[in-house]
């Protein structure tokens, strides 16, 4: 099953134009300049240093290989934000209630077409930029567009949910989930327009999917992505204090390239002083931290 399932990841890849690779039938994709593993975090991925070198060779110009060992009772700084139980309604404490059934009064929640994303949720992903403090739209509406429209036949593995104001139909936000089995449900992109916060979108959202993936669809938990490095967010934090999820720590491999290895250990002791003045370094050097934090364990 799981070869089957990364198959059709791989010609979901090929036709959005991304570049993937199987290696001992697990499947690698070019991510951020990265290579990363494609499957449940659960999962152990762990990797050879010759067999990394190989997949920098046949995905390069990637700078690393970032891979994981899956689940770990350890902490060291690596983790994925889960979430494997869904707490009733009645049963959560009376201000998180309160914004799902202002967020259930004011939008309502359905799962939607990928082609229906295409053709109207540019607004929604274009917007959201406005808030990210170190982050850029790169994507035209053109691309964004033939992004979507190319997992058109992957509804087995590519889930989409819209979010809507009630009171004038508009499309407010929109989530885009990976299904790994009824292992893992991805929380691969989630995008809300800022101009409508107000209508608590984001507590009726989480709560519909956590519902519907746990307790209906009985996956074994649902993730909201690893520790994010590169802007910063509250999306994971308020998932942890307000709809159930935790930390879960995982085991962390990096393979540098070596041309990176060299300025890594290079540079990596003035890091504070470097990612002052060049910010695209700090997800860099932090990686590095946790990873040299992994060895040392």
């Amino acid at each position: 099953m799981k070869l089957e399932v990364n198959r059709r990841y791989f010609d979901l890849f090929k036709e959005q134009g991304r570049r993937a690779f199987f290696l001992d039938d697990n499947l690698w994709v070019y991510y951020q300049n990265m290579i990363v593993p494609v499957g449940p975090a659960i999962d152990n991925f762990s990797l050879s240093r010759t067999a990394a070198k190989f997949l920098l060779h046949k995905l390069s110009p990637a700078i690393l290989v970032r891979s994981t060992t899956g689940f770990s009772e350890i902490a060291n700084g690596w983790y994925s934000v889960i979430c494997d139980n869904v707490e009733h309604i009645m049963k959560m404490r009376g201000k998180i209630r309160k914004e799902i059934v202002r967020g259930a009064n004011k939008c309502e929640v359905r799962k939607v077409s990928v082609k229906f994303i295409a053709e109207n949720a540019w607004p929604v992903f274009s917007s959201a930029f406005k808030r990210y403090r170190n982050t850029r739209l790169v994507k035209t509406e053109r691309q964004f567009k033939q992004n979507m429209l190319a997992a058109i036949g992957f509804e087995d593995i590519v889930d989409c949910w819209g979010v809507f104001e009630k009171e004038s139909g508009r499309l407010i936000a929109y989530s885009q989930v990976y299904l790994y089995d009824k292992i893992e449900a991805n929380y691969s992109m989630t995008k809300f327009d800022p101009d409508y916060l107000r209508l608590n979108p984001s507590a009726i959202l989480f709560y519909e999917r956590n519902k519907y993936y746990l307790d209906v669809q009985k996956f074994q938990y649902v993730n909201s992505g690893f520790r994010n490095l590169s802007h910063a967010t509250r999306v994971q934090e308020v998932l942890i204090s307000k709809f159930g999820f935790r930390k879960q720590s995982m085991g962390l491999q990096i393979h540098y390239h070596p041309v990176t290895a060299g300025i890594i250990c290079a540079t990596y002791p003035c890091r504070n002083l470097l990612q002052k003045s060049f910010e695209f370094l700090r997800p860099l050097y932090k990686l590095e931290e946790i990873n040299r934090r992994t060895c040392s364990q």
